[in-house]
């Protein structure tokens, strides 16, 4: 990267230990990523760019490791790089930075989770949760949202110092009300619907007639921040809360104070909190209130006195709220729990939990069956049900973290805010607490036949090509629903997707499309392809920003007849270029052959060939096959830096899928094989398998369906899908039953279905989701599929280790890494049977080493014995490869 830095860092220390000038060239799928930290917040830097801050606490992320680091210094500025193509880097700050496919091509794997519905997905469709709109408007992020009680419109504050009030149905704003000298904290609407009240940094709480925008009032006496506001139910007085000294402003003042909207007195006073008071409810028939800060307490709204204080939370409480019963509350804590309480015994009734860290708002829905609640730095919302305590649903946001919101009036859907100044819009499905868990499989039906799917979103969405009806059809696993139709602009398409895009190319067009898959919207109408030919296939990686693999070809020359060899690039989807890379190193024998302008060419392949292409979530690894004449091949493309490598088996087995590794091969002859394409498992070619493996979107197992009665045969009456765990090859759990999928052909070998079987079955742990697509092609067809009650439910005792076994650490630091384990009886143990000098294992499953500057080898080994309550034990190795 010309002009570009080199960063080092002592990860140990989080310090910057040298930035110098590199003349290197970039590596594909790598970048240097700048995180500003502001106020103790995080502010989302997907590309690198300039410092706003000079000096600011800044996240970096070692371009060449995949590691991270907090740097608390000033920070040189990073210079974006010229070419996009390359910036294929996903980034989470308060997750966890896991690197799957390290260090290879897209590398980091640290997006939002896309998926995860938890038990909930097929329980009569109830508690499914999706985003539907965005409402975009606020400068800065939206703080406070409210709904009017008719549902109609939409309340919003925000740190812009303003207002905005909006029509619910197309987001179109109606009014902005601007007043506040600093930013807005809170925002209620009156139970009339008529008036709105808000305060925020400059501790003056305002009352506005929502209908003409007018301020009717200001009620001076807060000496902080004004944290919260609320109505009595009756509408004729306001209640506020404040900060306290040290955080941001320059008071104490924790007490709730009582306005009368009226006169604009203050008529009351309660005190008894230390510190900021975050959250403020009023109970439904105004005789209690409800406040939350280092403490959460109950209040008797007629004489303004502390009635009770609860115990539960380990840190600050953000929010409260009243069920409609008015007998209970809830409360979101920094801890990251949301807890249910008994208002008059003080009595904590139940404590849901999934969020990792600052939960920071919950809301009830209006019928108090379902409860809404946001965190701070995990970037998603949790949808709960109160009655069956546990999650219903999740929506993971892939930009800002979400503030605070509230369910509608008719409890269908709610509204959010996040720190992007965005509003959204989520829709619910049936919240009927008379639900059943659904033992038959859902079914969704198709208006016409499909003719292609592909992945994207991060494996959250499935696009359906519809030919007949000019349409591609949006499947979103988390509504369980289709939830958008995009014109197919010409009977040819082909499709690839990612983490945020969805691509569409018009081969005898030669046109390009891309639609943003957070806004779905068309944000480029028509590019034309950058290679001059006939572009046959594309492919991209579910879970990454590109690049996109294309197998194209050219006419023959001088009308000969004579057929063109086919080449594959690569193209960037930000801006349709073609991306030079350098030759490959290493290459099979066989693997392909390379052209002076970056364009290489896979074993023997002609332009008429029928090629499937596959790619890894993540973007690192391509598998390729073709239908169109035996052996059918196993060519495999790695990215690795500026370069790629590229390998070939010249024999059949079926289609050839990398796994969410980025590292697997999964093919349709019923073994697994390494990104060189080389045999994992073994192989007999005298008793070939009649099963065949498809990768899920966990690394951590794949399916292996079942059902030919030969190789190559259609699946018969007895089609029947099992988990496997990748590290072992056992069962964790089977789907059996399948009869829709009786027909479906598992072709080894001839054949131009683009439905291939891979496309057929999809399994998505994270939703404890499966998804068939029949024969017939009209269809897609729901199970819910579990891989911890398959295990429950397993006569045999299972214990499984699920992580990794090769894992990398640096000299000089801290090695940590936890072992993950299913087991059907609990129990758990570890114990540290060989393994180097300082190395330890916890009793439940960490592994610590400091690891030592001078470490001779590159490799290092360590055996743990893993046991459960059953008295089965497996033995666990791990390698660690030292940089």
């Amino acid at each position: 990267m010309s002009g570009g830095k080199q960063v080092r860092i002592d990860l140990a220390s989080a310090s910057l230990i040298q930035v110098s000038p590199s003349s290197a060239r970039k590596p594909l799928g790598a970048l240097e990523v700048v995180v500003e930290l502001k106020r103790g917040e995080t502010v989302l830097a997907t590309q690198a760019r300039r410092l706003e801050m000079p000096g600011a606490p800044v996240l970096l992320i070692d371009r060449d490791t995949g590691q991270g680091v907090v740097v608390p210094m000033p920070a040189p500025p990073v210079q974006r790089s010229p070419d996009p193509a390359t910036e294929h880097v996903k980034l989470l700050l308060g997750g966890s930075l896991h690197a799957n496919e390290a260090p290879r091509g897209a590398g980091l794997s640290i997006r939002p989770p896309a998926v995860s519905m938890g038990d909930a997905l097929l329980a009569d469709g109830s508690g499914a949760l999706t985003e539907v709109a965005q409402f975009p408007g606020h400068g800065e992020g939206v703080e406070s949202v409210a709904v009017t009680p008719d549902g109609r419109r939409i309340l919003s504050g925000s740190w812009d110092r303003t207002m905005l009030l909006r029509d619910r149905e197309n987001g179109r704003v109606i009014r902005r009300f601007a007043g506040h000298s600093g930013r807005l904290m809170s925002v209620a609407i009156s139970p009339d619907g008529r008036r709105a009240l808000s305060g925020g940094e400059d501790k003056i709480v305002r009352l506005w007639d929502l209908e003409s925008g007018a301020l009717i009032r200001e009620f001076r006496g807060h000496i902080d921040w004004v944290m919260s506001v609320a109505f009595s139910p009756d509408g004729r007085l306001g209640y506020s809360v404040g900060g306290a000294s040290g955080v941001w402003s320059d008071g104490t003042d924790s007490a709730i104070r009582v306005w009368d909207l009226e006169s604009g007195r203050q008529v009351g006073r309660l005190e008894g909190h230390r510190g900021i008071v975050w959250g403020l409810a009023v109970s439904p028939e105004g005789r209690r209130l409800l406040s939350g800060g280092d403490r959460m307490i109950l209040w008797n709204a007629d004489n303004r006195s502390e009635v009770r204080r609860f115990s539960g939370h380990t840190d600050r409480v953000e929010n409260v709220a009243f069920l409609p019963n008015g007998r209970h509350a809830v409360s979101s804590g920094w801890d990251g729990t949301i807890r249910l309480w008994d208002i008059d015994t003080g009595r904590e009734l139940h404590c849901f939990r999934g969020h990792e860290v600052g939960a920071t708002w919950v809301t009830v829905s209006p019928d108090g069956h379902r409860l809404l609640s946001g965190n701070w730095n995990g970037q998603d919302l949790r949808l709960w049900d109160v009655e069956r305590r546990r999650q219903d649903g999740r929506v993971a946001w892939q930009g800002m973290h979400p503030i605070r919101g509230s369910f509608t009036p008719d409890g269908r859907g709610a509204v959010w805010g996040g720190k992007d100044g965005t509003v959204r819009l989520l829709r619910l499905s049936d919240v009927s607490p008379q639900h059943r868990e659904r033992t038959e499989p859902l079914v969704r039906q198709l208006e016409t036949r499909l003719t292609d799917l592909v992945v994207g979103g991060g494996g959250r969405y499935l696009f359906l090509n519809l030919k007949d009806a000019g349409q591609i059809a949006i499947f979103d696993v988390n509504a369980a629903d289709f939830v958008k139709r995009v014109p197919a602009a010409s009977d040819e398409v082909l499709i690839a997707a990612g983490a945020e895009k969805l691509v569409l190319l018009y081969p005898k067009e030669r046109l390009f499309q891309r639609w943003d898959l957070k806004t779905m919207t068309l944000e480029v109408k028509g590019e034309k392809q950058p290679i001059e030919g006939r572009i046959h296939n594309i492919a991209m990686g579910s879970d990454s920003d590109g690049p996109i693999l294309a197998f194209w070809s050219t006419p023959p020359r001088n009308n000969s007849g004579s057929l063109e060899p086919a080449r594959c690039s690569f193209i960037d989807p930000v801006t349709f270029r073609v991306l030079k890379i350098e030759p490959p190193r290493g290459s099979h024998p066989m693997g392909g052959t390379w052209t002076s302008e970056g364009s290489f060419r896979m074993y023997t392949q002609l332009g008429s060939d029928r090629i499937h292409l596959r790619a890894s979530p993540g973007g690192a690894l391509f598998g390729s096959w073709c239908v169109s004449h035996g052996p059918s091949g196993v060519q495999t493309i790695a990215i690795e830096g500026p370069s790629i490598r590229l390998g070939y088996q010249h024999e059949s087995a079926g289609h050839v899928v990398p796994g969410a590794d980025g590292r697997t091969i999964f093919t349709g002859a019923g073994h697994r094989r390494n990104a060189d394409g080389k045999p994992l498992d073994p192989v007999n070619p005298a008793a070939p398998s009649t099963e065949c493996l498809i990768p899920s979107t966990d690394p951590n197992c794949f399916l292996a369906v079942s059902g030919a009665s030969f190789v190559g045969g259609p699946l018969t009456g007895q089609v029947s899908a099992a988990i496997r765990l990748t590290s072992s090859g056992a069962v964790l759990a089977t789907a059996r039953g399948l009869d829709e999928m009786v027909g479906a052909v598992r072709s080894l070998g001839s054949g131009g279905d683009p439905v291939t079987i891979d496309k057929r079955f999809h399994f998505i742990p994270a939703a404890n989701l499966l998804i068939t697509v029949p024969a017939s092609n009209d269809r897609l067809v729901l199970r819910r599929l579990s891989l911890d009650e398959g295990i429950a439910r397993s006569a045999s005792p299972i214990l499984a280790v699920t992580s990794p076994s090769e894992l990398s650490a640096r000299r000089g630091q801290q090695f940590t890494h936890q072992i993950q384990v299913r087991s059907s009886k609990g129990g758990t143990t570890f114990d540290l049977t060989i393994g180097p000098k300082g190395l330890s294992v916890s009793g439940d499953g960490l592994m610590q080493w400091p690891l030592p500057l001078d470490a001779e080898r590159k490799e290092y080994e360590a055996i743990v014995t893993v046991g459960d309550a059953s008295g089965k034990q497996i033995l666990h190795t791990v390698r660690i490869k030292v940089e």
